[in-house]
């Protein structure tokens, strides 16, 4: 969400709640070809810093 203060500065506010991940990952074996993946998905809460609020100024 986005609020225009004035006409050059705007307040920002993220509502970060849930948590979404994907990540591959390639490994290669030196001593051989052999070569794996692993793949990781994760969803859930994000217990971070769930409000973000920021200021910006447009030039």
């Amino acid at each position: 969400m986005a609020y225009m203060l004035t006409d050059n500065i705007s307040m920002n506010c993220t509502l970060n709640i849930l948590a979404l991940s994907f990540e591959q990952n390639k490994t290669k074996v030196e001593a051989s070809d052999y070569e794996y993946t692993e793949t990781s998905f994760g969803f859930g809460v994000n217990r971070a810093t769930p409000i973000q609020i920021g200021f910006f100024y447009t030039f």
